[in-house]
């Protein structure tokens, strides 16, 4: 029972230690308690790794590989002294002056505090904090470290109290100390911004060293700080004083690529920049993916440019395939979005391009395999140009189905007008009345102005309003194009109306219809609307007639109607001379004209005996 209640207390102290080591940190519960997992022979691996980077003055390497996963390492004094360092190198004192204090209260009494203090010394003097870095200085010389650290106090005191001159200092300590402190401090102030101030010090230190060769770092950064805050003429000046002193150098080529990239980026119109200038920022892009990898962010940065340079010269297919490389090596990239939106551009604009060259295999093949990539890039506009291109060749039922995938992927609010009227127009022609109504009624919600001139909404309008106000269904009927993909429709639509004026006894607004030049030429109109009035408006049906046989003078069907009225009009000399005529033609008309011709013999004798 005692054994029990340990164990259970045992573990409520260390889920209690959990709560207070996870209070102390800005990372959810979960994540800390699951990343807790990492085992011993890991954080010595990684230690390691990062132990490994500092020899190579790898610093910034160092802090990133920390930041990482250095909240979940037990980090020893030496370690933590190690990593105050790079900070300290990487223009981040404040952090330096953190870990430092950190280590001396690690390792009291030892020659790692009096170091670590030292450190803090360098980090307040960065800072220009010179009566805190006295202050510490004054505590360490008090302390057992002047035994052992008494030069270098010494050096770092007059350095504090701007008497280099007047001591008798170490000359080759001294030259280190300062070099140390002036990049350090230029560090510091490059990643503040405060690039005049860096600036100044940079030939300072040249004119106090006298050493030339180190000025390419200087003003490399500068350079390079500059160009990320904009102020491009000052980049330009530094980049160019770079290749001319240093040729040949990784610094050099760096600087020819950003001299590219500023005429690149500052082109209004890039179709106009001479062919030669970008071939030239292509090639300084692959020397740098090539030869720089080290520098991630500079080949990250490249290999951004390089997409938007393929996608300005039209490469879609190079677009396509590095913005896919890109997608998957930068997850957490800050250019990903701008990446995502150029693959999505040039997917889209492939699609008509392969149509036309006869590759419908290859957009259907794109649209199966990248779905991965197109559904990341929210790109609902490539099966949306997809299915417009099948719409447009009538093939339905492929092109519905890239419009559904299109809606699921995020498609352009520009597009989705357009794709509701597609669709809408597909939910009517396969009969899908209700699905129709809902689609009808978005299409309607969110109608631009350039789609009310469409010949699929004007179609859909008119005949959806054709049952309760025929004559305004006609007046849209007329605007619709005389083109050659939408005669059929037009033809459809005045049927629909022709019929229903005549199903309404409407017989001069049929015939209004009739007298459309897309309609009129058809012998059937005429033939419906006399086989209609033939009984129920003999005077409209006359007038009709005679129109309907001046333009088709040899129609049998009509011919025959006529037959029919004169016969029941009386006239039985002229049907009959008609009636002859349609014997002699060699057709299944023949029988009715014979079956006609009786009728009027029998019709004849009833008269002759009558009268």
């Amino acid at each position: 029972m005692f054994l029990k209640r340990l164990i259970s207390l045992i573990l409520v102290l260390s889920f209690i230690k959990a709560l207070l080591v996870y209070s102390q940190t800005s990372i959810p519960l979960d994540k800390y308690l699951d990343l807790k997992k990492f085992g011993t022979s890991d954080q010595e691996m990684i230690l390691k790794e990062i132990r490994k980077d500092f020899v190579n003055k790898e610093y910034k390497k160092v802090i990133e590989e920390f930041e990482k996963i250095g909240l979940f390492l037990r980090v020893n004094a030496e370690d933590m002294f190690l990593l105050s360092q790079a900070y300290l190198y990487t223009g981040n004192p404040e952090k330096a002056i953190d870990l430092a204090e950190r280590t001396q209260s690690l390792k009291r009494g030892t020659s790692l505090y009096c170091e670590a203090g030292l450190l803090k010394v360098k980090a307040l003097l960065i800072l220009d904090k010179k009566p805190e870095a006295e202050k510490v200085l004054r505590e360490l010389k008090g302390s057992f470290c002047v035994e052992e650290f008494k030069e270098k106090m010494n050096i770092l005191e007059s350095i504090a109290k701007n008497k280099i001159w007047e001591e008798d200092l170490s000359s080759k300590l001294l030259k280190e100390y300062l070099e140390e402190l002036y990049e350090d401090r230029f560090n510091y102030l490059i990643l503040k911004g405060k690039t005049k101030e860096a600036e100044k010090l940079a030939f300072e230190f040249i004119n106090l060293t006298g050493d030339y060769r180190r000025g390419k770092d200087f003003f490399f950064k500068l350079a390079e700080t500059y160009f990320k805050f904009g102020k491009i003429d000052e980049a330009k000046k530094y980049y160019q004083l770079i290749i001319t002193e240093w040729d040949l150098t990784k610094e050099a080529t760096i600087s020819k690529f950003r001299l590219y990239q500023i005429t690149y980026e500052k082109a209004k119109i890039k179709e106009l920049l001479p062919p030669k200038t970008l071939e030239d920022l292509l090639m300084f892009i692959t020397q740098i993916k090539t030869k720089y990898t080290e520098d991630k962010d500079l080949v990250e940065e490249a290999s951004f440019l390089e997409i938007k340079v393929n996608f300005d010269r039209k490469n879609l297919e190079r677009v396509r395939e590095l913005s896919k490389e890109f997608i998957k090596g930068y997850s957490q990239s800050k250019y990903l979005s701008e990446v995502k939106k150029l693959y999505c551009e040039a997917s889209v604009l492939i699609v008509s391009q392969y149509f036309l060259g006869g590759k419908v295999k290859t957009l259907r093949e794109i649209a199966e395999n990248e779905d991965e990539y197109l559904r990341e890039s929210a790109c609902g506009d490539f099966y949306y140009a997809l299915g417009k291109e099948f719409f447009t060749y009538r093939i339905y039922g492929v092109s519905l189905d890239y419009f559904l995938t299109a809606y699921t992927y995020n498609l352009s609010k520009n597009n989705i007008p357009d794709l509701y009227l597609k669709l809408a127009y597909l939910a009517d022609l396969y009969g899908e009345t209700e699905i129709f109504k809902l689609l009808w009624e978005k299409v309607n919600q969110n109608l631009k102005e350039d789609l009310r001139s469409s010949p699929f909404f004007l179609y859909l309008k008119a005949k959806s309003i054709m049952d309760k106000n025929l004559k305004e269904a006609l007046s849209i009927i007329k605007n619709l194009p005389y083109e050659k993909d939408f005669i059929l429709l037009r033809k459809e639509l005045y049927y629909k109306a022709y019929t229903k004026a005549l199903e309404d006894k409407n017989y001069a607004l049929a015939y209004e219809i009739l007298r459309d030049s897309s309609f009129g030429n058809d012998p059937n109109g005429y033939i419906l609307i006399l086989s209609e009035t033939l009984d129920r408006a003999p005077d409209f049906f006359e007038k009709i007639l005679k129109e309907a046989l001046e333009k088709f003078p040899q129609n049998r069907e009509i011919r025959f109607l006529e037959v029919y009225y004169l016969t029941k009009k009386g006239d039985l000399k002229k049907s009959k001379e008609i009636m002859e005529t349609l014997l002699k033609e060699k057709d299944y008309f023949s029988f009715y004209a014979k079956q006609q011709q009786k009728i009027q013999n029998l019709t004849q004798r009833v008269q002759e005996i009558v009268y």
